[in-house]
């Protein structure tokens, strides 16, 4: 063993032919015998290491546990404390990966990071981003609690304050949520995209959906799949009460806001089929093309309307046909 370095009770106790190591405080690389390039600075800091290389174990009990993890950086209380054999990650902060093995090619920054994560490819970045994800591989959790509650679900990109923060140990999966709050109360929901400030808030289970844009389907909540919502608070009081709200199109400033009951819609325009503030709003199978269109919908069904204010006054009639400004 050469150009070794020892400081502190016990560091490099048993040292045989390791090299390049360096060790300082009590207990710091205790056991380790012949692996190279580790640091270990602070009590217990890589304390189980025997072979494992390449290590940077910084703070009270970082990568104490690890057995056999390469190319580990752990820097912060406990981080990283419980690593077993997979190889080349980032823990910063306390208890980041901490009860976990870390997971292949993982990154955890932020306090209790990825907890208990066992999972490759994972970033958590944010306190307690990722904190319930076990087994759910290639997420992107970033932001403050983003990607919480999370535990088997795999490739979701959940990136602003609690972002798809989710309940404990539920699985959603292929879901992006950007923004603050966005898909905030997801569970078991897959493959949504909400993208912006209160974005599908309030999904749980449901999925498909398309949403852009602030408060873009905020309401949306249990079996309200298929919805392609677009501009700022479209279809924003769409949801799963009564009748969920499904396979409906509003592209625009407000387009379909209030139609809470709404179904196979396709709204385009700024406040087209804007409907009203009063609850059980069904409008079904309606199209509507211009600005205003259809503005004052509530019940109407199969109804067309292209043109600026086109139909605007209609509220429960049908089978309309309105073409032109």
């Amino acid at each position: 063993a050469v150009d070794n370095v020892a400081v502190g009770y016990n560091s490099l106790k048993v040292i045989t032919s390791g090299d390049n190591n360096v060790a300082v405080g009590a207990y710091a690389g205790v056991a380790i015998t012949t692996g190279s390039d580790n640091v270990a600075v602070g009590f217990e800091a890589g304390r189980a290491i025997t072979d494992a290389e390449q290590v940077t174990a910084i703070g009270y009990q970082a990568s104490e546990d690890n057995t056999g993890a390469d190319g580990w950086t752990c820097i912060g209380y406990q981080a990283g404390q419980s690593l077993a054999t997979d190889q080349n990650g980032v823990a910063i902060g306390s208890g980041a990966f901490r009860d976990g093995t870390g997971g292949t090619n993982s990154v955890a920054v932020g306090g209790y990071a990825g907890l208990v994560n066992t999972a490759s490819g994972a970033t958590y970045i944010g306190k307690s981003s990722g904190y319930y994800n076990t087994s759910g591989a290639s997420n992107v959790d970033v932001g403050y609690y983003a990607g919480w509650g999370n535990n088997t679900g795999a490739y979701n990109t959940y990136i602003g304050y609690e972002s798809g923060k989710g309940v404990a140990n539920n699985a959603n999966s292929s879901n992006t949520g950007v923004g603050y709050q966005s898909l905030t109360a997801i569970t078991t929901g897959s493959l949504n995209v909400a993208v912006g400030i209160y974005a599908g808030y309030k999904i749980t289970d449901a999925a498909y959906n398309v949403l852009i844009g602030a408060s873009a389907g905020e309401n949306l909540d249990t079996n309200t799949h298929h919805n392609v919502m677009i501009g700022y608070q479209s279809g924003e009081h769409a949801d799963g009460a009564t009748s969920a709200s499904v396979r409906n199109a509003y592209v625009g400033y407000q387009s379909g806001r209030y139609l809470d009951d709404g179904q196979d819609n396709v709204a385009i325009g700024y406040q087209a089929m804007y409907s009203n503030s009063a609850e059980g709003n069904d409008a079904a199978n309606n199209v509507a093309v211009g600005n205003s269109s259809l503005l004052a919908i509530t019940d109407g069904d199969n109804n067309v309307a292209v043109g600026a204010s086109a139909g605007a006054a209609i509220t429960t009639g049908v089978q309309n046909v309105v073409i032109g400004a």
